[in-house]
């Protein structure tokens, strides 16, 4: 009998372990080559040198274990959220990788689940929002120094949030979806949107539409719509055979 034969057929498991492996591999790599050609200047937190990025998780004022939602905000900051309910805000500059951590937000206590950032038009007061497992969001400016205009508590995990003409769109584990007036804290919707804990949601500004993703393995689609004449704001499910979808699982959900 030829040796080729005596090989055990290649088990599926098998197969989507190793190419698990694959992917987190090819991941460590490509973060690798990040960590090694990326610094941090920390001359304004009082360190008067530069490490790798890789680093930068290890020297806030508080030990992270794990970074959790990411934002872009305007065309000069990213924030990244982390274990310890910390914000860094990073300064990019349009040319050159001279990234510096320009400060460390830490309103929140616990560990950060999702940030959103969006600004429509010239006026824009607020243009962050940040979420964490105790059910707070917190509402920035963003500037030189980020300011906080408002904090609002929910008593339950707000796992996605989003940020649209300065209303906040929250998701949280009991299934409900809120709608704030980021400034003022005031609630403008509540909706008993999904069965189980919502994983995701997103919305595309420009038409208004929301679609939101949860344990319960239902995808649904909403209309929100702004009324500026009574400073309301409503959210409506679509009715047509597509606004509800059942998948299996899912984690995550995009509108392009």
């Amino acid at each position: 009998q030829r040796v080729g034969d005596l090989q055990q057929p290649e088990r599926p498991a098998h197969r989507a372990a190793l190419s698990q492996l694959v992917s987190i591999n090819t991941v460590n790599v490509f973060f690798q080559f990040f960590f090694f050609f990326t610094s941090f200047n920390y001359g304004e937190l009082g360190f008067d040198y530069c490490v790798p990025v890789r680093h930068c998780l290890l020297n806030v004022p508080a030990k992270a274990v794990f970074a959790r939602g990411i934002a872009a905000v305007r065309e000069k900051y990213i924030c990244v959220g982390v274990s310890s309910g910390s914000v860094l805000v990073f300064d990019v500059p349009s040319k050159g990788s001279n990234i510096i951590l320009s400060e460390v937000l830490e309103e929140h206590k616990e560990a950060i689940t999702d940030m959103a950032s969006e600004c429509s038009g010239n006026l824009c007061i607020a243009d962050l929002v940040s979420a964490d497992d105790s059910g707070l969001l917190c509402v920035w400016k963003s500037g030189e120094d980020f300011h906080l205009l408002n904090k609002i508590l929910v008593l339950s995990i707000c796992s996605s949030v989003k940020l649209w003409k300065g209303t906040v769109i929250a998701g949280y584990g009991t299934g409900q979806i809120r709608l704030y007036e980021g400034v003022t804290g005031i609630l403008h919707a509540e909706v008993n949107a999904q069965a189980r804990w919502i994983y995701s949601l997103d919305f595309a500004p420009f038409t208004g539409l929301l679609i939101s993703a949860a344990e319960d393995s239902w995808v649904r689609v909403w209309l929100v719509s702004l009324t500026p004449e009574t400073n309301s704001v409503e959210v409506n499910a679509l009715t047509d055979k597509y606004s509800t979808l059942p998948i299996k699982s899912l984690w995550s959900v995009r509108l392009f």
